[in-house]
């Protein structure tokens, strides 16, 4: 498919008004929920892998990445029209899909990047994460509205996996999260889990120390750097073989300056639980430079406050893999939240999920 090229064919109206939905305490309360069936085409691409989510404030759609790593079709982005109010979702309209390609203007080959985070740059472009390339490196891109990539930020080396992958990101654990400051200045950029000489991933016994590297937007020279500690695994597969994990799956910047962070675990049989943390993104010791945290001196990691837990049945809710956030519209005075999940295009049970909240800050 051409880049830009308007998409047909996928637009419902959905309504919620009226629906008892089961609440959960906590500052978050839920309005409305649109599930789409994993293995539909549009236009001979499957849509699906939803790992990014990013609202347009001026044209109040929505930019959803996908982690296909042009296994289905081209690495790609979606224009999504979801329209919200006090009922819940009442529109879900998919515009257009745009292509992601390289500096030449090139679509990525296969496994060449593994998209997970989008956010919208103060300057009108994107800025995107790429989890891992075949020699699992991590990158952060700038690129245009049409998808062409400007730039390629320079990450510390030390993100860079080694031949024995005993240094560098962690397969498949590598930068989840992005997000802008208010002021648009510095770019944030988060790791699922630690890097592999910074000790463990996510266990039933303790949690795994991230890196939270923040970077000049306009230079794209590195500012800082901050651990952040994750939870421990918090369920126990009930299914064999055991497959549990925990790590940081997105990022969203509050108004006021503060992150959310979305922690999500997942246990094979036992589903999915999501922590919902809110992190002032500085005040811990600033690792900038520090090849590994087990040396250099006492690492205190950035305090975070739990601000919600959800579980399978909370809000009435089936829970999927929640890895996108975006602020959503105010409504009377309430902030919204929209989440969405990817399905990893699993047809054996998984879907794509958008879910609505508003966000009661106390």
């Amino acid at each position: 498919m051409q880049r830009g090229m308007k998409l047909a064919g996928l637009a419902f109206a959905l309504f919620t008004a009226g629906i008892a939905l089961a609440q959960a305490p906590g500052p978050l309360r839920r309005i409305g929920e649109f599930r789409m069936s994993t293995g539909l085409h549009i236009n001979g691409v499957e849509f699906g892998g939803i790992s990014g989510l990013e609202r347009d404030p001026a044209s109040g759609r929505y930019l959803a990445l996908s982690d296909d790593r042009a296994e289905t079709g081209p690495v790609r982005f979606y224009e999504i029209d979801l329209a919200i109010d006090a009922r819940g979702i009442s529109k879900f309209e998919v515009q257009r899909m745009i292509a992601l390609t390289d500096q030449q203007g090139q679509p990525f080959p296969r496994d060449a990047v593994d998209p997970e985070a989008i956010r919208l740059a103060p300057n009108g472009n994107i800025a995107w994460s790429s989890e891992r390339d075949q020699q699992g490196r991590p990158a952060l891109y700038e690129a245009d509205r049409q998808g062409r990539t400007l730039r390629r930020f320079t990450l510390p080396d030390y993100y860079m996996p080694d031949a024995g992958r005993t240094r560098g990101v962690v397969s498949n654990l590598g930068h989840e999260g992005i997000a802008f400051s208010p002021d648009g200045r510095r770019l944030y950029a988060l790791t699922e889990n630690a890097l592999a000489q910074d000790g463990p991933v996510a266990n039933r016994q303790e949690g795994s120390l991230s890196r939270l590297l923040v970077l000049d937007f306009a230079s794209g020279q590195p500012l800082a750097e901050y651990a952040y500690r994750t939870e421990p695994v918090r369920l126990a597969s009930t299914r064999n073989p055991p497959v549990e994990d925990n790590g940081v799956s997105e990022i969203l910047m509050l108004p006021d300056g503060q992150l959310i962070v979305v922690e999500r675990t997942f246990a094979l049989g036992a589903g999915n639980m999501i922590h919902l943390f809110r992190v002032r993104p500085e005040g811990g010791t600033d690792v900038l430079g520090r090849a590994s945290l087990k040396e250099g001196g006492p690492v205190i990691p950035l305090a975070k406050e739990l601000l919600l837990t959800l579980r399978e049945g909370d809000f009435g809710l089936n829970l999927d893999n929640i890895e996108g956030l975006a602020l959503g519209p105010v409504l009377d005075g309430r902030q919204t939240l929209v989440f969405a999940s990817d399905n990893n295009f699993n047809r054996n049970g998984q879907v794509t999920q958008f879910v609505v909240f508003t966000l009661e800050m106390r």
